[in-house]
């Protein structure tokens, strides 16, 4: 005779136990109905457009670069960072012959060392840009603790200091000198005239020359 241990059968106990953490797992997961409207209130509340990640703008430079070697391109770097053409050289692993060579009758690497510079130019303008309205506070504010040399260097640079010149008050004056603007004028658009002719010539001559 099977005696049955206390607390009830034990097939029942253990198949109770096996099913018990997966209707635990299964009642902490949400429902059909409820991951729907999770997904509609997770929209709900995402209301700001996602934004684009940034992308890299290859500059004028950077494409004119890519043409040169990775010596070349190392001349480059050092000579627009304020490093003499001998540094240049030894970084890049070159002779001062060779570089010299590379500024004057190279053609790509001259158009790149010109982009760079370009670039150059334009990131440095556009940082004292950003910085003009801070110096012009630190001027104003010099001029205002009494600063009398900064004051007048001010409107130095502002052409406030020149002298002013009305020009002549003489009618006939004015006269002649319009008379004789018109005449120089004239005189110009005439000579422009003439050597479009001259060279419309030269082109006739040439188409007229017998080939070979």
């Amino acid at each position: 005779m099977k005696t049955t241990p206390p607390g009830g059968d034990s097939n029942f106990s253990n198949h109770h136990s096996m099913k018990e953490p997966a209707d635990e797992k299964n009642a902490s997961l949400p429902s059909i109905g409820n991951v729907a409207k999770l997904a509609t209130d997770s929209n709900v509340c995402d209301s700001e457009p996602a934004v684009p990640e940034p992308v890299a703008v290859v500059t004028p430079a950077e494409a004119t670069a890519l043409m040169l070697s990775k010596p070349q391109r190392t001349a480059i770097i050092q000579l627009t960072s304020g490093s003499t053409r001998s540094a240049a050289a030894i970084a890049a692993g070159v002779t001062r012959a060779t570089l010299y060579k590379w500024l004057n009758h190279d053609p790509a690497f001259q158009a790149a060392f010109n982009a760079w510079q370009k670039d150059l130019i334009t990131t440095t303008q556009g940082q004292l840009l950003a910085a003009s309205q801070e110096a012009v506070a630190v001027v104003l504010s010099a001029i205002r603790r009494g600063d009398a040399r900064l004051a007048w260097k001010l409107l130095q640079s502002q052409g406030l200091i020149a002298p002013p010149n009305p020009g002549p008050t003489d009618v006939r004056e004015l006269q002649l000198r319009q008379e004789l603007d018109r005449k120089k004028k004239d005189v110009a658009e005439r000579k422009e005239v003439n050597d479009l002719l001259h060279d419309d010539m030269l082109t006739l001559d040439m188409g007229d020359m017998p080939l070979g």
